[in-house]
């Protein structure tokens, strides 16, 4: 699994993203990739991605969220990078600014 969490403006056209996503979701061992905004709406995602992904687009989004918080009350900076291990694969989160 692969989330990426982005502020995509005047990167890319969202075609050229969606071939980013397809190529990022092609890799082996990830089942889909998506682009969310801070908000959680979902701004991009590889195709075949499901209904589940897109719920978990907006909770991946409030948990980044909270990381944030988390890291400025400790002095430690914002949080980059969510690396979650599952009995049945992994999510990766990359905040890209």
């Amino acid at each position: 699994m692969c989330f990426v969490q982005h502020n995509c403006e005047g990167i890319a056209t969202m075609g050229e993203l969606n071939k980013l996503l397809d190529e990022i979701a092609d890799g082996p061992g990830i089942n889909f990739a998506m682009l969310i905004s801070h908000d959680g709406f979902i701004l991009e995602n590889s195709s075949g991605t499901v209904d589940a992904e897109e719920i978990a687009g907006s909770t991946v989004s409030a948990i980044l969220r909270t990381l944030k918080v988390i890291g400025r009350d400790l002095n430690s900076g914002e949080a980059e990078q969510i690396l979650v291990k599952y009995d049945k694969g992994w999510l990766v989160v990359d905040s890209i600014t």
